[in-house]
């Protein structure tokens, strides 16, 4: 005796007009109980049809949201803690600074261009690791950034 794989049949029909939809499901039922009861019937609209498949997509939409936040949340966690490592390390500079006549905007300012000269070499640095090529941009960073290692 040979297995078949059972094959489902589906067929779809649309229904366009100014017919009371609420009635046509127990119509065609009716229309087809006097002989075909092994047919199994389901109705529904398109807005529903469209609803459903949808689900997945907008589950795993959600899912990168939420998790895209965590790691910018981590991401944002890190950046404070070099910078608050940063600020402390030089503290007494700042203050040298401050008593020799530098306005708070300018410590700012210093404090700002030595975090953005690291974020940037750190990136630069993380693109071409990806790319498994050597970093352009070492030389550059090497005389800016302190952290840079070869």
């Amino acid at each position: 005796m040979a297995l078949f794989p059972k094959f489902e049949r589906r067929i779809s029909y649309q229904a366009c007009g100014g017919t009371d939809f609420q009635n046509i499901p127990s119509i065609i039922a009716w229309y087809l109980a006097d002989g075909k009861k092994a047919i199994s019937l389901e109705f529904g609209t398109l807005a529903k049809q469209i609803e459903d498949s949808l689900v997945q997509d907008r589950l795993l939409a959600t899912l990168f949201g939420i998790f895209g936040g965590l790691a910018l949340l981590l991401a944002m966690i890190g950046l404070f803690g070099s910078l608050s490592y940063l600020v402390t390390q030089r503290q007494p500079e700042f203050g040298i600074r401050m008593a020799l006549g530098a306005m708070p905007v300018s410590i700012l300012r210093l404090v700002l261009r030595e975090v953005a000269t690291v974020a940037v070499c750190r990136c630069c640095r993380r693109a071409c690791a990806l790319r498994s090529q050597p970093c352009a941009c070492w030389k550059a960073c090497s005389s800016e950034c302190p952290h840079a290692t070869p």
